[in-house]
């Protein structure tokens, strides 16, 4: 006999959502028209998700928490998110500029088209990138890009061109299929303090970071499932912390080609810690997290 679902919630109305929170899980409410308000504009369900780690095993908010706190954090997450997705597109926008500029110089312009220019054991990758890249094409023939391409030269593009209408994590993989030998002296060419094997690894996990902020998942208390290696340096020892959010802020740090967006993060970091008042530890931020970051910024970055 197979198992009966469970019925759906039934929809509430907002003013039925904070007297649930008020009265059923006896959540403490400082105002409760900003309450409304909150709730008017931002997702129960998104919400919820930041009080979990302060109800009981019935469902009940503990006594010392208030809907203002809940909020708080829920609003310095939002901030964050957006400082972290800053300096990732600066990151990714140089990460493609020297692999396109690295493969191009070395194979030719549409050198990313042959397989024989990337690791043997790849070729399946390879294919399914040249399909990705065609569908691209495809999908967007008003894409001036594409259209002046296709106009002029029969479609054919330059990869440095291609690398643009690429994803971010498309273009890690791109890297994770080139020669060991083409990553070391791309790398060697473009970065600092730093190996290839370790380019590799910051920069599939950071497209996965920046799809997380970007889909507005929560980053409090969060252990992240992708795993980076562990990057030690003068300065900082993350003793096998690879899944916080404060270590995936440090490595992002360390491949930021702007280091004045870099010095930005810090003072905004400071000033919403003190105005939110949010725990740091839940982030995984030390209590040095401020001189770590200041000798991260663009630690392994090579631009001469």
């Amino acid at each position: 006999m197979e198992d009966e679902k469970s019925k759906l919630k039934e929809a509430l109305t907002f003013e039925t959502q904070l007297k649930h929170l008020m009265i059923d899980k006896k959540l403490k409410v400082g105002n409760k028209s900003n309450a409304l308000k909150v709730l008017k504009k931002e997702n129960y369900y998104r919400l919820s998700g930041y009080w979990i780690n302060f109800v009981d095993n019935n469902d009940i908010f503990y006594q010392y928490i208030t809907f203002e706190q809940i909020y708080s954090i829920y609003k310095f997450d939002k901030v964050l998110r957006g400082m972290i997705i800053e300096i990732i597109n600066d990151v990714e926008v140089y990460f493609k500029t020297r692999l396109a500029n690295y493969f191009s110089l070395a194979y030719g312009a549409d050198g990313y088209m042959d397989d024989s220019n990337f690791k043997e054991i790849a070729k399946n990758k390879h294919r399914n990138l040249l399909k990705k890249i065609e569908d691209l094409k495809n999908n967007n023939p008003n894409n001036l890009i594409i259209k002046h391409h296709k106009t002029k030269y029969g479609g054919d593009m330059p990869l440095w061109v291609v690398i643009e209408l690429l994803s971010f994590g498309n273009v890690s993989k791109l890297f994770s299929m080139m020669t060991n030998e083409d990553k070391k002296n791309m790398v060697k060419q473009s970065y600092k303090n730093i190996s290839y094997t370790y380019i590799e690894s910051f920069y599939h996990a950071i497209a996965y970071f920046r799809n997380q902020c970007c889909h507005f998942h929560r980053l409090y208390d969060v252990k992240h499932t992708i795993k980076m290696l562990l990057y030690k340096t003068p300065f900082y020892d993350p003793d096998k912390d690879n899944s916080s959010t404060f270590y995936f802020i440090y490595v992002i740090i360390l491949l930021n080609p702007n280091h004045d967006l870099g010095k930005r993060l810090i003072f905004r970091l400071l000033s919403e810690f003190k105005k939110t008042k949010v725990d740091k530890k839940k982030y995984g931020f030390p209590y040095n997290w401020k001189e770590i970051l200041e000798k991260a910024n663009g630690y392994c970055i090579d631009i001469h």
